[in-house]
């Protein structure tokens, strides 16, 4: 293994098992039995190992995305999103730094906004087929940031613990009456999400 992968697999190591606080040149140089100058020299710093997992993080998430199998195009923007949500809570090191990169002290290079990039596209194209009247691209990227925009809030909210306080909802019976039941977060989120499909969709 070349020192840059042993760099990376470090990195990668130290990043999943505490996190992005945990970061540093000098617990990354240990980790791959090498010297600081030698992370300098192929990363410039802790900027550059932070690309490098921005990178990695978007790519995982690509994999998510790549990897949805819904019969209906509705069914396919569902599937992602719920994918995404998924990856929030057993990636969410990975996620965090992807979704608010700034927090970390992380400027994300041309190459890592690229990867992002292809996230974004390839939502796109998810989202595309329902605008069945006139499809642009830019609707499809519009549909794509309003989806992310929805799994980012819910995600964001339920970081702050709020639905653990306020989690339950109601619905008509037939005999009129209300009747109360537990509704995770990401459950909420999906119904956000699939609220927004259906209503793009039913104007085609």
């Amino acid at each position: 293994m070349h020192n840059k992968e042993k760099i990376v697999a470090a990195a990668t190591a130290l990043f999943e098992e505490r996190g992005l606080e945990a970061l540093s040149v000098r617990t990354v140089a240990q980790g791959a039995g090498l010297s600081t100058i030698g992370i300098y020299s192929h990363f410039k710093g802790k900027q550059g190992l932070l690309n490098a997992l921005y990178i990695k993080s978007c790519e995982l998430l690509l994999n998510e995305i790549e990897g949805v199998t819904g019969k209906t195009d509705s069914d396919k923007i569902l599937e992602a999103s719920e994918r995404l949500l998924d990856f929030s809570v057993t990636h969410n090191a990975y996620y965090r730094l992807v979704f608010n990169p700034t927090a970390h002290e992380c400027t994300p290079s041309e190459e890592a906004a690229t990867a992002f990039n292809q996230i974004t596209h390839k939502l796109s194209s998810l989202t595309l087929p329902i605008h069945k009247k006139f499809p642009t691209p830019e609707k499809g990227s519009a549909s794509a940031s309003h989806i992310l925009a929805l799994i980012h809030g819910f995600v964001s909210l339920n970081d702050t613990g709020i639905f653990a306080y306020n989690s339950s909802a109601s619905e008509s019976r037939s005999d009129g009456q209300k009747t109360s039941y537990s509704l995770p977060w990401k459950d909420r989120a999906l119904q956000a999400i699939r609220l927004h499909v259906y209503a793009i969709a039913a104007t085609q």
